[in-house]
């Protein structure tokens, strides 16, 4: 065969060959390798309408956010909620492009959930000419559309590595906006940048349980199984006894309340849906305040940090502090729970997980309960 007709088949194998394999995503650029130190950058996360004092204690509100990263292509980002705790993070492995969502629990356990690094889908149009200073850094902008409005966003490749989020931009995000659906649009913007060098465990996933996201699918299903098996098998059975102290100082006897009802809930200050339940199980606790119950609340964490939860936030049960024993005892296998416990000591419902109607739940069973 002639080298010119060799030349028309080539170029079709070529194109065949780029257009099932596309050419591989761009990640980091030179400047990376140029650096001398890890870099961390705070950013601040600016809602644009006043927030109440309730929305900026729930969950979905972020105070700041922190990304560090080092010339391994190793990026860290956490984000600050409410409570300070940084028990989520998100660790970007750039060499191997993936990621990481990692979750310490309240146990001490670890857990990451990996997936592949892709592509970001939200068009972003770029403004080559105008050109914004933030933390020291020349940044280009670019504009995008958030539920139909125009926002601006800001980036720069002088860091050598690409934090794009959910847009298709080649650079480094050092401002951008976004949308809660509860809290509505806001801004995240660099306020700092600082080159400092940091234990190389901070980058390290080692102890992490790295699970794929079918392995999680996995692991979700069998918890609910077991959740369930639990509720089944506890109902109808008579109930551990206890004995414990109350942070108010009272001794609290599970043999003397025989003849009443009691009312459990496990809980632990962190626990979101915790919090969630607590103005609905204050409720309660009034509604059958006159009648022969006892609300016991039995939490996980030691009594200082519930007695700094409780400034802020009213809880009218008796609250038990590091009630892991009793957590054990009653084979709790997640938060919150809340078991009502009859006149004889028999378990009457065991409940787990956040319910929107747990009053309602609760006093069937309460009710049931004054009967006998």
């Amino acid at each position: 065969m002639k080298q010119d007709t060799l030349k028309p088949i080539v170029i079709l194998v070529v194109l065949i060959l780029t257009s099932i394999n596309p050419i591989k995503a761009q990640w980091t650029y030179s400047e990376l390798n140029q650096l001398k130190t890890d870099v961390t950058i705070s950013y601040d996360v600016i809602y644009e309408r006043n927030l109440t004092k309730q929305e900026r204690k729930s969950k979905e509100y972020v105070r700041d956010i922190s990304v560090t990263f080092n010339k391994k292509g190793i990026l860290i980002e956490k984000k600050f909620y409410a409570s300070a705790q940084t028990n989520r993070f998100a660790h970007l492995d750039y060499k191997r492009e993936k990621a990481f969502y990692c979750t310490v629990s309240s146990n001490g356990g670890k857990v990451a959930l990996q997936s592949n690094f892709r592509e970001p889908k939200k068009n972003a149009e770029i403004n080559t000419n105008e050109t914004k200073n933030i933390v020291g850094l020349t940044c280009n902008k670019a504009t995008v559309s958030i539920k139909g409005i125009s926002k601006e966003i800001f980036f720069t490749k002088k860091l050598g590595i690409k934090y794009c989020k959910k847009y298709n931009i080649d650079g480094f995000l050092l401002e951008y906006s976004d949308y809660n659906k509860k809290l509505g649009h806001y801004k995240v913007v660099a306020k700092k940048i600082l080159y400092h060098n940091m234990a190389p465990s901070f980058f390290s996933l080692n102890g992490y349980n790295i699970i794929s996201s079918q392995e999680y699918t996995a692991l979700k299903n069998n918890a609910k199984e077991k959740i369930h098996e639990a509720k089944i098998s506890k109902l109808e059975e008579k109930a551990p006894k206890f004995r414990a102290k109350s942070i108010k100082g009272n001794k609290i006897l599970s043999k003397e309340m025989l003849g009443e009802i009691i009312v459990l809930n496990f809980w632990f200050t962190t626990c979101g849906p915790c919090k969630k339940e607590i103005p609905q199980l204050n409720k309660l606790k009034e509604k059958y305040n006159k009648q022969k119950v006892n609300f016991i609340a039995i939490a996980l964490d030691p009594a200082y940090k519930i007695a700094a939860f409780l400034k802020e936030n009213k809880f009218n049960y008796d609250i038990i502090p590091e009630g892991r024993y009793y957590k054990d005892k009653f084979d709790i296998p997640s938060y919150p729970t809340n078991i009502v416990i009859d006149q004889k000591g028999i378990i009457k419902m065991y409940e787990t997980g956040y319910k929107n109607d747990i009053i309602e739940r609760m006093s069937y069973e309460i009710e049931k309960a004054l009967k006998i």
